[in-house]
């Protein structure tokens, strides 16, 4: 069985990735955040391709990496690359990351944001792994999965990529597929993941202004956490219309060993800590109180 992961925000891409490489099997991912847009493979004898379009010629392109297995579960842990989305070989001013590496100019890539060309040849690929994660490409939508700019596309059945005349095809073999669609139960742990993590500290948050107040840092991203919370019922809604098969998965109570056949499951809370920002994280009776709020306005 091969599965599709219709992930958002905070719904356990990094987890199920490693989770899956534990097992001995074979991941992929389309990209989740901005663009440009670029698709990752890692097959179970640890070789990388990476997969992008070139924004002048169309052409898809790619860079292949034969990573070394870990001999141990410590190196497991210690290699992030194996579960960060965003790792890449190459670094690019100290950084490895793909992000940075196709947005420098120094690196002479100009990759494509909207995708007009090839960049959907890599979807069979993508298909061949265990796991997908985030299969709204072959859909014909790009983004930051779970923010309000996805989910108002979603509901508009609004494609923002270029070229789409793949899509049907890919409804097709998504239809072959198990396709798992996870959310949150604990909203009280959604919130705490948010506030203490992706929602960071304002001064530290790319969306809000150095010098924003308290309360428009909550507010801000109390927005972010309505939105996750919204995208998987419009990508619930979107598969139902499509005729696309699916399973909802809840992340707090789920059993991942029958769902997704996976004998070996870390404990799921193990890599909560792995993306709170520490001056947050420590200072509990700030967060806290921010969570108890959210959680008594937004039940």
């Amino acid at each position: 069985m091969k599965y599709s992961y219709f992930s958002g925000i905070k719904a356990g891409k990094y987890f199920l990735r490693n989770a899956f490489l534990k097992n001995g099997k074979s991941t992929a991912l389309l990209l989740t955040g901005e663009t440009p847009a670029y698709g990752v493979t890692l097959s179970s004898d640890w070789k990388w391709n990476w997969y992008w379009e070139n924004d002048t010629t169309g052409a898809l392109e790619t860079h292949t990496y034969q990573d070394v297995a870990p001999k141990n579960n410590e190196e497991f842990i210690s290699h992030t690359g194996y579960h960060n989305e965003v790792w890449f070989p190459i670094a690019t001013k100290g950084v490895n990351t793909i992000k940075r590496y196709l947005k420098d100019p120094d690196n002479g890539i100009n990759a494509s944001h909207l995708c007009p060309g090839n960049f959907s040849d890599c979807f069979d690929n993508m298909l061949e792994q265990d796991l997908l994660v985030n299969p709204m490409p072959l859909l014909g939508y790009l983004g930051l999965v779970g923010s309000n700019k996805i989910n108002t596309k979603i509901e508009a059945r609004e494609k923002n990529m270029l070229k789409t005349d793949f899509v049907d095809g890919m409804i097709e073999k998504l239809k072959t597929r198990k396709n798992i669609i996870p959310y949150k139960s604990d909203i009280r742990h959604l919130a705490r993941q948010f506030f203490t993590g992706t929602g960071r500290i304002q001064f530290l948050q790319p969306e809000v202004l150095i010098g924003a107040t308290e309360k428009e840092y909550v507010i801000h991203t109390e927005k972010k956490i309505n939105s996750a919370r919204e995208y998987p019922n419009k990508v619930a809604a979107l598969l139902t219309e499509l005729e696309i098969p699916y399973e909802m998965f809840d992340l707090d109570n789920g059993d991942y060993e029958s769902v997704f056949g996976l004998s070996n499951v870390p404990y799921r809370r193990s890599m909560d800590a792995i993306f709170e920002d520490n001056p947050v994280a420590h200072n509990v009776a700030v967060s806290e109180s921010w969570i108890s709020e959210y959680v008594r306005d937004y039940p």
